[in-house]
């Protein structure tokens, strides 16, 4: 097993530097100078302007500056902003719990809805019970997240005034955003339980397991559940990491400080090693859910061997 965590891992690091060369490569082609951005256009002369890009850095050749932020990233060092000169890295590790808190209590709301809808709908398969929760699993696919919120905090924080609409620190502030990032994933994992479980139902040693007097629960829970998560945990683990980017929406719409408001004002401002520092840490997040999904494999299938 260690063995297939170094391997995963190692594999993983031309993923994190491709996607820190994108991102490098994009923020170098936005139009507009980041010197105009910090100084004033009108009043900063041009030998200003060509000094400040000289400390950034920003006169030399794309090779050479993505060379650079390479090897500053290897030792830990993402840079420091354009804007407030402070390391990217302390920026971005203060505004990372923020946003993790947000994507683990919208993947809770999502794998507590999305499994309870695909059980029941499988279970009642072309009852009422089914028709509902396959309805809502299509409204949850087909809502944007920023239609979602909205609607959610006209609901229940302006006319029922039941949850705050905007800010965080308290638990109550934390329902709306997290039902709104766990929608969409939700509706996607109903959707795929309903159908794996469905496939777990028709064979035989589900006619086996009632055949030996199993209680009913016992069966679909320990024997249909259990075989029919295999595929169900792939999409948890994809879900995860597209959590991270849906809590850029998420954050701007209900006010709440995290990295995704982080990455939106740098790219706005055009901090460059702040965008790159928040892209590289998303997509390191990625990768490990990617990695977690894979070691989580064996645990559900005794069958899965790692050689």
């Amino acid at each position: 097993m260690l063995k297939v965590i170094v391997t995963r891992l190692m594999a993983a690091v031309p993923v994190i530097i491709g996607a820190s060369f994108f991102v490098f490569a994009m923020m170098s082609l936005m139009p507009g100078d980041v010197a105009d951005m910090l100084l004033d256009e009108v009043t900063a002369s041009p030998e200003q302007k060509e000094a400040l890009r000289e400390q950034l850095g920003l006169n030399k050749p794309f090779p050479i500056r993505y060379v650079k932020f390479l090897s500053g990233a290897v030792r830990g060092d993402l840079g420091r902003s354009f804007v407030s000169n402070r390391p990217v890295l302390e920026e971005v590790m203060e505004q990372l719990p923020r946003t993790i808190e947000l994507a683990v209590a919208g993947m809770t709301v999502a794998i507590a809805l999305g499994m309870t809808l695909g059980i029941l709908s499988a279970i009642r398969q072309n009852s009422w019970i089914d028709t509902v929760s396959m309805a809502v699993a299509m409204v949850g696919v087909s809502m944007p997240i920023f239609w979602l919120g909205l609607l959610l905090i006209l609901v229940f924080a302006v006319n029922l005034r039941w949850f705050p609409a905007l800010g965080q620190g308290s638990p109550r502030s934390l329902v709306l955003p997290a039902v709104t990032l766990g929608t969409l994933p939700a509706a996607s994992i109903a959707r795929l339980v309903r159908s794996s479980m469905l496939e777990v139902l028709r064979q035989e040693y589900m006619v086996t397991a009632r055949a030996k007097g199993l209680r009913e629960q016992t069966v679909i829970v320990r024997h249909a559940l259990k075989n029919a998560l295999i595929p169900t945990i792939t999409i948890v683990g994809l879900q995860l990491g597209s959590l991270l980017s849906g809590a850029v929406l998420t954050e701007t719409i209900f006010a709440r400080q995290g990295l995704g408001q982080l990455t939106v004002s740098a790219i706005v401002r055009k901090d460059f090693p702040l965008v790159q520092a928040c892209i590289l840490v998303t997509s390191i997040f990625y990768v490990l859910a990617n990695l977690l999904v894979d070691i989580s494999y064996a645990w559900f299938d005794p069958r899965i061997r790692y050689e």
